[in-house]
């Protein structure tokens, strides 16, 4: 932002910048990339100067309310500033909520920006319904009662050496254990059989013409 901007404005006003410019600009970049820490960390920095300090130095006493409270919403008692990890993490989300919703498009397939704790998240906001099988993942969908097999069964999916399977390609000729390499452990076995009771009471058929489906659990309207 220019230097004469910042002496034109009350700290006001440079919220308002804050929130439509400088919290705008990496909005391209947290969608289709993962950032790391440290530019979170250097962007926040830029964002937190502006407002309280505009084009000088910024030091502790210049800061009169905590970073994490301003980034809280208006009705929450903050300034309703983008928290940028959250809102990036938000981002990436899409990218698992559009491959559902449009498998036609020419990325469905490819590697996303994705992480573990993006797929868990993803997976306690929303609830699948198995029909054929064949989009559902086994391991992180939500289609085992409303439930993730990875977020249930945590040991046995660290075991598995094939995490990308679909239900049906996972519970054809029981692949699902196949995919397993053997830790006979106490805990590995007693996930081991849970699991498997639950898989016995799914029933589907991979030849049914109608796909896999999916709501949002956080919204009414799904």
């Amino acid at each position: 932002m220019a230097g004469w901007q910042c002496k034109l404005l009350n700290p006001g006003g440079r919220r308002v910048l804050v929130r439509s410019v400088l919290s705008s600009l990496p909005v391209y970049m947290l969608t289709v990339l993962k950032p790391p820490k440290k530019f979170i960390k250097s962007f926040d920095k830029v964002r937190r100067r502006f407002l309280w300090a505009g084009n000088q130095q910024l030091h502790g006493g210049k800061c009169k309310v905590s970073w994490a409270r301003l980034q809280r919403p208006i009705k929450r008692g903050g300034l309703g500033i983008t928290n940028l990890e959250f809102f990036s993490r938000a981002l990436r989300l899409r990218w698992l909520w559009f491959q559902w919703k449009y498998p036609d498009r020419p990325w469905v397939g490819m590697e996303l920006p994705v992480d573990e704790v993006d797929f868990a998240l993803f997976a306690t906001a929303t609830r699948v319904t198995i029909n054929n099988g064949r989009t559902a993942s086994f391991w992180w969908s939500s289609w085992l009662d409303g439930n993730a097999p990875a977020l249930l069964f945590p040991l046995f999916f660290k075991h598995s050496k094939r995490k990308n399977r679909t239900v049906a390609e996972a519970i054809s000729e029981e692949q699902w254990i196949r995919d397993v390499s053997y830790d006979l452990t106490v805990p590995f076995l007693d996930e081991f059989v849970r699991l498997w009771g639950l898989i016995e009471d799914v029933h589907f058929d991979t030849s049914n013409p109608e796909m896999d489906t999916i709501i949002w659990t956080r919204t009414t309207s799904g």
